[in-house]
C-alpha cells in the first residue's frame, strides 16, 4: 500500500514528532511504502495530511480534489479544535473521506460541526520512544519542579496557579522551572528555552511535573486537548500533578492515579505535596510507565490507522 504525506514538515512542531513522524515509522516498519507526497510520480493509495496545512490554498485544494478523482483515501489529522479554525474544519472536511483526531472527547466535538467520519488516532509519546525510562527518585532538600508548553497556554490554563507555586517557592521547598519560549520570566522562576533536539534530556532532570488544561479562557480547545505532555513526562520518569480535565483524568483513572487530578490552587499544592516524598513518585511511577507505554507507543499508530482505513 503506498501512503503520501501532505505535512509542513516542522520539527519544532510536537505534531511533526508524536504524529507525523511516529506514523510514517510505524508503517514502514509494518513494511508499507510511505513517503512525502513530493516524492510520488502517481497518486497514492492513501493520503494523509494535518489541519496545519491550508485548505484554500489553491495548489493544495486542487491537488487534493484529483487525488479524490483518482480513488485516494484522504485522511486529514485534527489535533485541535480551534475556534479562529472553524471555516478550515468544515473545508477539511469537505475534502476528507476521513477526519483522524487524538481523543474521544476530539472526536465528539468535531462531529457536532460536520458529518464527515471522524476516527481516533491517538498521539505517540514520541516517535523515538517505545520504552520508559526507568528514573528511581531519591528524596533531596529541594524539589526540581517544571511546567513545560507554549506562552499561550500557560496564560490560558496555567496563571490561576502561580499564587500557589510561589508560595512553594518561597517557602523553600521546590525550585520552579518553565521549558517554553517566554521573551521574560520574574527571577525566582527558573528558564529552560525550549529547544526540539534536547528537549526530552531537558525533562528528565525533575522531580515533578505540573500540566493543566484547566480553561480559563472558557474555550473549547483549552479544555479538550492531547494527553500527549502527560504521557511523555511518565515515559520519561515524571511524575506529574494534572488538571481534573478530560484527556488527563482519564490517563490518570486508568493508571488508578486520579487522587493526583486538581481543581483548585488548594488541591494543587496537597497534591504536589503528596508527591515530596520520593517513595510516592516512584510508586506512582510503578503503577503507571507500563501503561502509558502500552498504550501509547509510536508502534500502535501504523495498526490503528490501517484497521479504520480497511473499515472504508
Amino acid at each position: 500500500m503506498n501512503i503520501g504525506i501532505l505535512s509542513n514538515n516542522n520539527p519544532k512542531e510536537a505534531t511533526y514528532r508524536i504524529t507525523i513522524q511516529a506514523l510514517i515509522k510505524s508503517l514502514k516498519e509494518e513494511n508499507h511504502t510511505v513517503k512525502d507526497i513530493s516524492e510520488f510520480t502517481q497518486y497514492p493509495d492513501i493520503l494523509f495530511t494535518i489541519r496545519h496545512m491550508d485548505p484554500f490554498n489553491s495548489e493544495i485544494e486542487n491537488f487534493l480534489n484529483d487525488c479524490k478523482k483518482n480513488k485516494t483515501v484522504i485522511c486529514t489529522y485534527i489535533n485541535d479544535v480551534y475556534k479562529e479554525d472553524d471555516s478550515k474544519l468544515i473545508k477539511w472536511a469537505q475534502l476528507s473521506d476521513i477526519l483522524f483526531c487524538p481523543t474521544e472527547y476530539h472526536k465528539l466535538a468535531i462531529e457536532s460541526f460536520c458529518d464527515t467520519r471522524v476516527e481516533i488516532l491517538p498521539d505517540s509519546i514520541d516517535y523515538l520512544i517505545d520504552k520508559p525510562y526507568r528514573k528511581q527518585h531519591h528524596d533531596g532538600e529541594l524539589l526540581k519542579v517544571c511546567w513545560f508548553g507554549s506562552p499561550e497556554s500557560y496564560s490560558k490554563s496555567m496563571s490561576k496557579y502561580q499564587p500557589t507555586i510561589d508560595n512553594l517557592i518561597n517557602k523553600g521547598v521546590i525550585e520552579y522551572t518553565i521549558i517554553s519560549n517566554f521573551p521574560s520570566l520574574p527571577p525566582h522562576i527558573n528558564y529552560i528555552p525550549f529547544n526540539n533536539i534536547t528537549f526530552c534530556e531537558d525533562l528528565k532532570q525533575f522531580d515533578i511535573g505540573i500540566l493543566s488544561h484547566t480553561p480559563l479562557d472558557y474555550s473549547l480547545n483549552t479544555f479538550i486537548k492531547s494527553p500527549n505532555k502527560l504521557t511523555l513526562a511518565i515515559s520519561l520518569g515524571i511524575p506529574c500533578v494534572v488538571s481534573r480535565t478530560p484527556s488527563y483524568r482519564s490517563i490518570l483513572k486508568d493508571c488508578q492515579l486520579e487522587e493526583y487530578c486538581f481543581s483548585s490552587p488548594l488541591e494543587l499544592e496537597n497534591n504536589m505535596k503528596k508527591l515530596f516524598s520520593s517513595k510516592q513518585r516512584n510508586q506512582y511511577l510503578k503503577k503507571s510507565q507500563d501503561i502509558i507505554i502500552k498504550k501509547y507507543n509510536y508502534k500502535n499508530l501504523g495498526k490503528i490507522f490501517l484497521h479504520e482505513i480497511n473499515r472504508t
